[in-house]
């Protein structure tokens, strides 16, 4: 999906509408210990302690995965030191291997590079699988209009079986498109039935869900007045809900 389009494919993005996709480009700089071959290097210089440490991590032999879960794991560690051919990779090799959710996982970057077709077929693969992340998936790329405006409503019919499988990502979504109106042909706004959803994703343990909550009730959003006990309330949610998920630390 490309950026300024469509919607976010996080909770917490929702109430705007928005998505926000953030890139970096990193300058990679000669190191003033490195030399051509063939050069002999200063006799003071020598690599940095930091930097021996990594060439050894590097050469380190690691063991590698050979099993479909195995290999995706190793994709999301990959993907954590933001390695994305490498992680692209895995989770390729993973979603051919028949791991269900390493093909969710591939067709969500897929979907970030805007390689829409590629995100298209491994949505669609996950959704055969019967797997709700899958639906939600497919359902956000469709709407986008990424492959063509015509699936519009085949998209909002998925996310509505991802919301009937209970998964808190497609509540808060569908909470946003059912209080903004966005899709619907002749119906009105419901922002009391979004609210009802986002309430439900909330009370299930989803922080975004609080989130979005503290963030309506503090600004006024889909029609109500500011609610500072409210957003007290969902405050205090929220930090117990993030506590609990430490672990060692007390709620």
């Amino acid at each position: 999906m490309k950026i300024g389009q469509g919607m976010g494919r996080t909770a917490s993005g929702w109430v705007g509408f928005c998505l926000a996709t953030m890139f970096a480009t990193v300058s990679t700089v000669m190191p003033a210990w490195a030399v051509e071959p063939g050069q002999a290097a200063p006799p003071d210089a020598k690599p940095p302690a930091t930097a021996t440490a990594a060439m050894a991590a590097a050469t380190e032999p690691k063991p590698q995965a050979t099993d479909p879960e195995g290999i995706y794991r190793e994709g999301l560690e990959a993907q954590k030191i933001d390695d994305f051919l490498l992680s692209v990779n895995l989770f390729r090799r993973a979603a051919e291997g028949g791991y269900v959710p390493a093909m969710v996982k591939l067709a969500e970057v897929l979907d970030r590079a805007e390689e829409n077709s590629q995100a298209l077929e491994w949505y669609e693969k996950a959704v055969k699988a019967d797997n709700p992340q899958g639906f939600l998936g497919l359902g956000v790329l469709l709407i986008g209009g990424d492959v063509g405006t015509d699936r519009v409503k085949e998209g909002l019919e998925w996310i509505r079986k991802a919301v009937d499988r209970r998964l808190a990502e497609a509540m808060v979504i569908q909470a946003g498109i059912l209080a903004s109106g966005r899709y619907a042909d002749k119906e009105k706004a419901d922002p009391e039935g979004g609210l009802k959803l986002l309430n439900e994703a909330a009370e299930i343990g989803h922080v975004p869900a609080m989130q979005e909550l503290i963030k309506i009730y503090n600004d006024g959003l889909w029609g109500l007045q500011p609610d500072p006990a409210k957003v007290r309330q969902w405050q205090g949610r929220v930090k117990t809900a993030l506590a609990a998920a430490k672990p060692g630390t007390k709620p």
